[in-house]
């Protein structure tokens, strides 16, 4: 009784296997198929893309106290001035040569990590604002960056920072 069981299980087991072998080679030849039309993708305009627009007024200066890792983070903010900025993270590297043609995809990585640089130093930035009580710059940049991006714990974040200045009267 036990090894029928046993035999079943390891074809079932080998049956499973090959099944999904198959199913990996497809995939792996689509993908390479993609990467092979990308390769060849004509070059697309890409001055008229959504660039997001970096409004420098919430981006707040740097005090003499301030600690070192907070002024290192605000310079950094003020360095990406003038820089294009996109956010492109819901697409495959692929999927932007696909679309605008391989040549454009240096500039095109480069902006979608200087937004990434951008939302990711506004939210440390605003966090190191807040625990030395500058709680309004906080705010503004941490609000600035969930308006930016979209991402919902960065609003939710600001909500709770707006929540707790305002509970106490700040």
């Amino acid at each position: 009784m036990f090894l029928g069981l046993f035999l079943i299980f390891l074809l079932w087991f080998t049956y499973e296997r090959l099944k999904a072998d198959r199913h990996s080679s497809y995939t792996n030849e689509d993908f390479w198929e993609r990467e092979r039309r990308a390769s060849f993708t004509p070059t697309a305009r890409i001055d008229d893309l959504p660039y997001a627009e970096m409004d420098e007024s919430v981006i707040p200066v740097s005090l003499p106290d301030d600690s070192d890792e907070l002024t290192a983070v605000l310079e950094e903010l003020h360095s990406l001035k003038g820089k294009k900025l996109i956010d492109l993270s819901e697409m495959t590297n692929t999927d932007l040569k696909l679309k605008y043609g391989t040549s454009n995809f240096t500039a095109l990585s480069q902006a979608d990590s200087d937004f990434a640089l951008l939302i990711s130093d506004c939210e440390k930035a605003s966090d190191l604002l807040s625990d030395v009580g500058r709680t309004d710059e906080a705010y503004s940049l941490l609000d600035y960056a969930a308006r930016l991006s979209g991402y919902g714990r960065l609003r939710e974040k600001a909500d709770t920072l707006h929540n707790f200045k305002t509970d106490r009267g700040v």
